[in-house]
């Protein structure tokens, strides 16, 4: 199956540590203010930081799953302070900790629907 082959699994580490580049790279100032407003900027990093610890989940594997539950948010936290010297931009604890709320929901995500898919399966034969 695609999903589980070494090399599928290895792209899903390399596109969510694109995602964390991404989050350092583009944190350029902001002269008009926050680009998404609230409440729906914290939605966004639920959802941005949720995708990339499932897409880190699933290149670790199940047996690895506190890799993105700790590397996540430590990228979140990075984020927030990188943000904190960036003018127009500011750190912001709520932010973080969506980042963290959608890291562990989709850690969650990734650990239920992988266990489910091992059970249809059922043991390694080899």
């Amino acid at each position: 199956m695609l999903l589980e082959t070494r090399l599928f699994r290895l792209g899903c580490i390399a596109a969510a540590f694109f995602m964390a580049f991404w989050v350092f790279w583009s944190a350029t100032p902001d002269p008009e203010g926050i680009s998404i407003p609230p409440p729906w900027d914290k939605v966004a990093h639920f959802l941005y930081f949720g995708t990339m610890a499932f897409l880190l989940a699933h290149g670790v594997g199940r047996r690895w799953l506190i890799v993105p539950l700790l590397l996540v948010p430590l990228i979140g936290v990075l984020d927030e302070w990188h943000q904190a010297g960036i003018p127009g931009r500011d750190a912001s604890f709520f932010d973080w900790l969506a980042d963290e709320l959608g890291t562990v929901a989709f850690v969650a995500a990734y650990w239920w629907s992988s266990r489910n898919r091992a059970e249809v399966r059922g043991p390694r034969t080899e």
